[in-house]
């Protein structure tokens, strides 16, 4: 599933803020990003506990096919 993520400042690991739900064709090409204070959002990291203030621009878009993939093979696992 699509996601959107932010990069720490301190150990630049990246970290899920939201997913993306709607993964239709439109929504794909152009995903709607979340809506976050004009000031700001703190957010900490996962990684290493760094709390820093983001901006909507620092949201990034991942997709990452292979967790679909493991996905579609546990539930082909549990049909056998």
């Amino acid at each position: 599933m699509p996601i959107w993520i932010l990069i720490c400042p301190e150990c630049k690991s990246e970290f899920e803020h939201s997913q993306i739900s709607d993964v239709g064709m439109a929504s794909l090409l152009l995903p709607e990003k979340p809506s976050f204070e004009p000031t700001g959002n703190k957010c900490v990291c996962p990684s290493c506990g760094t709390s820093a203030t983001y901006h909507r621009t620092d949201l990034l878009y991942r997709d990452y096919p292979l967790l679909r993939f493991e996905w579609l093979k546990r539930a082909i696992n549990k049909r056998r």
